[in-house]
């Protein structure tokens, strides 16, 4: 089984399947998909950029490391996380055991900040898969967003976002290309809600969002993303913890939940036919990985990873090796392991 979030997969092909003035298109699976193909809501691209912060999601791929963009101290310049090829397609746990081509490039997710301490690149998790962003801003007006570009690994192709007008700081017109084919969006807001029509270049409405925000331990957070046709409706909610952690999302007949340590750090999460139990030390650094995969196993699945590190001087993580363990005979023993690297450039430096 290949990790996968599907809320948004499932959310999206709902609203995609039946747009306004078209006919249904054809059933398919869609927790098979790994990439948006068309279009989503453009104010989680925004929000992520905005937020200035990179927070573990219980949507994120299951192989992605949940602490591999945060830092024990220190303030990061840049960041270069590499993994190995293949890594987030193997099975949840086995990293490593899954075959891939050697030739391979790893793959890098990146994060540069600019001398305000924006983002000029960042990875951004769509449907369950991470893509690479790069942020440009305008020359004369640096508070604003003027281009983001985003590298789909599925495709040569980028997906490109223009921001062409603004009312004050909000973006009131953009033009995007997603694999070759133009959109047109017009957001729309008010008070605690953005609406989103996308169009196609001869004016036609292809799909319409609606997000509703409020404010969540004093910052603005997301609650739902309301997606709307003449034949139905689609809701995918959003829950929060104390600390301003998503604690759950639900779309229909699909919900993912998650609990969080003391010091807001994953500890358990479940999905459709899985759960994850995260074990983390008194320094802030995860030591050991379990779970149950029932869902698409005769048996249940049971997977158990341990964790070393390197650490570099100001006591962040620059290698981490996972070694997968396998129960045989009544013991535990390695079956696989992998290393991921981080380099990190820090402001003070």
């Amino acid at each position: 089984m290949k990790p996968r979030c599907p809320l948004f997969a499932f959310l999206f092909f709902m609203v995609f399947s039946v747009l306004p003035g078209q006919e249904a298109a054809p059933q398919h699976d869609a927790s098979a998909d790994t990439d948006a193909s068309g279009p989503f809501p453009l104010s989680l691209l925004l929000d992520a950029v905005l937020s200035g912060e990179i927070f573990w999601r219980p949507d994120w791929p299951v192989a992605m490391p949940p602490d591999g963009f945060t830092l024990i101290s220190g303030g990061a310049l840049s960041l270069i996380l590499t993994l190995p090829a293949g890594f987030l397609d193997a099975a949840p746990g086995g990293a490593g055991g899954a075959e891939t081509d050697v030739d391979a490039a790893n793959p890098e997710y990146r994060i540069t900040r600019n001398a305000r301490g924006r983002f000029l690149e960042l990875p951004f998790c769509l449907n369950g898969t991470f893509y690479q962003a790069a942020v440009v801003y305008d020359p004369m007006n640096p508070g604003l967003i003027r281009k983001i570009t985003l590298e789909n690994p599925v495709s040569p192709d980028p997906w490109e976002f223009e921001f062409l007008q603004y009312n004050g700081e909000a973006p009131s017109l953009a033009r995007i290309n997603i694999e070759g084919t133009w959109y047109f969006v017009a957001p729309e807001y008010l008070d605690r809600r953005v609406n989103e029509t996308w169009y196609d270049p001869d004016g036609l409405a292809q799909a319409f969002f609606s997000l509703e925000y409020r404010e969540v331990e004093g910052k603005k957070r997301l609650i739902s993303a309301d997606s709307r046709s003449d034949q139905g409706e689609a809701v995918l909610t959003y829950e929060y913890n104390s600390a301003g952690r998503i604690s759950g999302l639900s779309a229909p007949e699909t919900t993912v939940t998650a609990l969080y340590t003391a010091a807001a750090q994953p500890r358990y999460w479940e999905r459709p036919g899985e759960n994850y139990t995260l074990q983390w030390d008194e320094n802030g650094f995860l030591i050991r990985l379990t779970g149950v995969l029932t869902g698409d196993t005769p048996e249940p699945q049971l997977l158990d990873i341990r964790y070393d590190y390197i650490l570099d001087m100001r006591g962040n993580w620059t290698e981490r090796r996972e070694v997968s363990f396998v129960r045989r005979f009544g013991r535990l023993v390695p079956e696989a392991e992998t290393t991921i690297t981080r380099v990190i450039t820090y402001e003070d430096n």
